[in-house]
């Protein structure tokens, strides 16, 4: 009997928990799907210098003992399994890979100090050896997505190789997506989206004098914000806060829990409204400790209150900012102005969706759009969008409805609980 195949949309931390999840119940006796993970440079991609999300360099912002296998609590494979399951996963955590490269005592010495991104690009990579012989990865853009007969029809652009189209039971999409960026911006080299900083910052932080304007709250501002702070030659990094402030993150045990079991938090008993204000609170618009306390001790940084309403180029060539606050109006000048407003983990595979498919989901869900705000509070426990038939599991999407834990790295290996059991018959 042939394997169905689930394929994955990215090679980062998700991937590699579904991937190793279902080595790990393979070995157990259970029929698993063949995994295919497609990622356009290769595995933990977005966590290194070239991706243009990160220079490598920052420190992850949870815990790495939050690896591909926690929280270590499988419930869906059985009373007798399900330990077994959590043992072996054990075999692909944090700390095994720290024994395996002879660092654990000296990272239990230093404290558990948050490793670079880089070096969790190491632990990912580390990892995949451990599964790449019965796991597909397959480097290259997805560039269309449709679906026949119950199945998805992925072309993917593998640059020299072509167009190869892959053929899935099951689809997961899981990265930041496309950075989310304003309309009628000037065209003008000074603008830089996330990744455009990050592709040029060693340029950046090195020009003299310079002024920058951080537009955004989150930890993809933070980030950037605290390069440009240690950078010696930026003169001043402002960060544009519509709240006037930057808040840290929530880190106490009741925030925490409810991101790594959203069953035993309660989560199914609170309202939308009230989910959505626990998401904003802990998730969005806010810094975690660690960089909080980095950028609070930077000099060059100031808070400035108000929503950037307009970036234009005036007559002198110089980039001029329009920040609103309250009833106060006012322009700024700088040098290069980074919009790091965070990203559309939705909006660029539904803009590459054949037609007929688009409504095919519509049509499924009873629905006149596919907008973020109808996809996420129709994300089952499997973490697909509704019921439709191929399935498209939307953990980037799935805060709302099901957890906010499933987005980021906060409980990888109930994700990858979820989404398999979707195609894993319980019997061994």
């Amino acid at each position: 009997m042939l394997r169905k195949r689930l394929a994955v949309i990215g090679a980062g931390p998700k991937g590699l928990a579904i991937a190793t999840k279902a080595a790990v119940l393979r070995r157990l006796g259970f029929q698993t799907p063949q995994i295919c993970l497609i990622d356009r440079r290769g595995v933990a991609s977005h966590w290194v210098a070239e991706s243009g999300l990160t220079n490598g360099l920052q420190s992850l912002g949870t815990s790495p003992e939050k690896d591909v296998g926690f929280p270590y609590a499988s419930f869906c494979w059985g009373s007798t399994q399900n330990p077994k399951v959590n043992r072996m996963m054990q075999e692909y955590s944090w700390t095994s890979y720290l024994i395996d490269s002879h660092s654990y005592s000296d990272w239990i010495d230093r404290g558990k100090p948050a490793p670079s991104h880089r070096r969790w690009a190491e632990y990912l990579r580390w990892a995949w050896k451990k599964v790449e012989h019965d796991t597909e990865l397959v480097i290259g853009r997805l560039d269309s997505a449709s679906c026949d007969g119950g199945k998805w029809l992925l072309g993917v652009d593998q640059k020299e190789g072509g167009i190869a189209t892959i053929t899935a039971h099951g689809l997961v999409l899981t990265g930041p997506g496309r950075p989310r960026m304003p309309d009628g911006l000037p065209n003008d080299d000074r603008i830089l989206s996330t990744d455009r900083f990050w592709r040029g910052w060693e340029k950046y932080v090195t020009h003299k004098g310079a002024r920058f304007a951080v537009v955004g709250t989150g930890e993809t501002a933070a980030s950037i914000a605290v390069t440009l702070g240690a950078a010696r030659q930026v003169e001043a990094v402002d960060i544009i806060s519509p709240l006037a402030m930057n808040y840290s993150r929530g880190e106490s045990y009741v925030e925490n829990h409810v991101y790594t079991d959203p069953f035993q938090a309660n989560w199914f008993g609170l309202t939308v409204e009230n989910r959505k204000d626990f998401i904003h609170r802990t998730d969005r618009g806010v810094f975690s400790v660690v960089v909080k306390k980095q950028l609070d001790e930077m000099e060059a940084l100031e808070i400035v209150p108000g929503r950037l309403t307009k970036v234009e180029v005036d007559s002198l060539n110089q980039l001029m900012a329009t920040v609103t606050y309250a009833d106060t109006t006012e322009k700024r000048e700088y040098h290069y102005v980074v919009f790091a407003t965070g990203f559309e983990p939705w909006a660029w595979f539904r803009d590459l969706m054949a037609p007929e498919t688009r409504n095919h989901f519509q049509t499924g869900l009873g629905v006149a759009d596919l907008s973020d705000g109808t996809v996420e509070l129709n994300i089952e426990e499997s973490l697909t969008l509704g019921k439709v038939r191929p399935a498209l599991h939307l953990p980037m999407m799935a805060a709302v409805n099901q957890g906010p834990g499933y987005p980021n790295l906060s409980c990888l290996g109930r994700l990858s609980d979820q989404i398999l059991s979707a195609y894993v018959p319980l019997e061994g």
